[in-house]
């Protein structure tokens, strides 16, 4: 029996590449049947592999002295094997009500967290849980019945990142009658029959019904999740594949996308896309889809935000203004949020005018010059009359979260320049000698305001 369930942990290594020859890899041992079993295989898989085993045992303090007793069991197991030994206390419950999270959250974190500084630690390569076919099964209906998307009823899977589950084809009951045939010690947490936590009345109560209808039930939903598992990186493949066509240069804490790019996608890659970007849920990527059509913002969690805007989509976390502002005749003007520098200076010949470049007589102008952020109110004069610089940047299509970002030129009679966008008319005819005012990158090889 032992050698059939073990077959099942080199398919499951091989199929999932979960670990190599020489590796060193971290046992999670709670105490538990399913832990206990974990440390067994990987021990006697140790020789054949080269492989360096330690065991780490995170105490919830949770059920008091038994609580205490499983770390106790843990230890011991680890010195009968000889196995390095890593062990942490923290009072889940406390937490859980500091962070406003739910209990199984809290624990899952807490315990994460400690596995991955004892790996560090102790130089280790991989983290094995002992997350069996079984728990898979109740994850795929525990997140079916929330809602969740597909990858949530994808399952858990056999590897992420550093963290594997060499047990995930193997189903709990197999386990047990292993344990119990072989008279093989482990821990039992009570609370595990408690049937107010949803996973345990999935557990004994759905599962058990389940199992007298359906039989082996369990493996072929985790069969299924492994599938979906499939479709579901197939899917995120493709969702990198679209921000990466729709992604526009940006400043390095945020990120722009092109809007009519996702506008042409297939919605379900769009979905995809947005998820990967915001990790959030259905409700957020549907407002946020809802707006792709249209202009506004809306709030993601820890603080993240999306602006919609004039044919861009972008993702932020704090807002952009220029904050620093230059009185001068003549000079530079370094305006290091824009990554651009504002030049002003006297000149014998008069250039063209373009975009970043503009000249005024010395007639036409009333030194000295303020270099500022645009403020409420805010007009320039053109030859049709004077007219708002909100109304302005509406007509040539300046993104709202652009507008406090563009330099505002301003002399004794007014606005003379919106940098980059519009230079205003002076009525006087020009005469020189001249005033030339450019505004270029200050690092041409970062991104500036007006990288469209």
């Amino acid at each position: 029996m032992f050698r059939d369930l073990l077959e099942k942990i080199e398919r499951a290594r091989r199929e999932f590449s979960l670990f190599k020859s020489g590796d060193r890899i971290l046992v999670a041992v709670s105490g538990g049947p399913d832990s206990v079993f974990l440390l067994l295989s990987l021990l006697e898989l140790k020789e054949k592999y080269g492989l360096e085993l330690a065991v780490a045992h995170f105490n919830h303090m949770l059920r008091g002295e038994e609580s205490d007793a499983d770390e106790e069991f843990a230890a011991e197991l680890a010195a009968e094997h000889g196995l390095p030994f890593f062990t942490e206390k923290k009072n889940v419950l406390e937490y859980s009500k500091k962070e406003k999270l739910n209990l199984e959250d809290a624990a899952r974190k807490l315990r994460y967290e400690f596995l991955e500084r004892a790996l560090k630690k102790w130089k280790g390569d991989l983290i094995a849980t002992g997350h069996t076919l079984s728990d898979n099964a109740e994850t795929v209906f525990l997140n079916l019945l929330r809602g969740s998307d597909l990858t949530g009823i994808s399952g858990i899977r056999p590897r992420r990142g550093k963290i594997i589950r060499p047990l995930v084809t193997i189903s709990r009951e197999e386990i047990l009658n292993y344990l119990d045939a072989s008279r093989i010690p482990y821990r039992v947490d009570r609370t595990n029959l408690n049937i107010m936590y949803n996973r345990n009345f999935l557990r004994n109560r759905v599962f058990a019904l389940l199992k007298e209808r359906f039989g082996d039930f369990e493996r072929r939903v985790s069969e299924a999740s492994f599938l979906l598992q499939e479709e579901a990186d197939f899917l995120k493949s493709l969702a990198r594949e679209l921000i990466e066509r729709a992604k526009k240069a940006s400043f390095p804490d945020e990120i722009l996308l092109d809007r009519e790019i996702l506008k042409e996608a297939e919605p379900v890659v769009v979905r995809w896309a947005l998820h990967e970007l915001t990790g959030s849920g259905h409700r957020p990527i549907k407002d946020l889809i809802k707006l792709l059509d249209k202009e506004g913002r809306i709030s993601f969690t820890e603080g993240l935000k999306a602006e919609i805007s004039m044919g861009e989509v972008r993702f932020y976390r704090n807002e952009k203004a220029l904050e620093k502002t230059c009185k001068l005749e003549i000079g530079v003007c370094e305006l290091p949020e824009i990554n651009t520098l504002l030049t002003i200076e006297k000149a014998q010949k008069r250039g063209k005018n373009t975009l970043f470049t503009v000249y005024f007589g010395s007639n036409q102008v009333e030194p000295p010059f303020l270099v500022r952020r645009r403020k409420k109110g805010d007009r320039i004069r053109t030859k049709a009359g004077t007219k708002k610089l909100k109304d302005l940047f509406i007509d040539r299509k300046v993104p709202r979260w652009r507008r406090d970002l563009i330099p505002v030129v301003e002399d004794g009679k007014g606005i003379i320049w919106v940098a980059g966008i519009q230079k205003a008319w002076r009525p006087d005819r020009e005469k020189g000698p001249y005033i030339k005012m450019e505004v270029r990158k200050n690092d041409p090889r970062a991104f500036w305001i007006y990288d469209i």
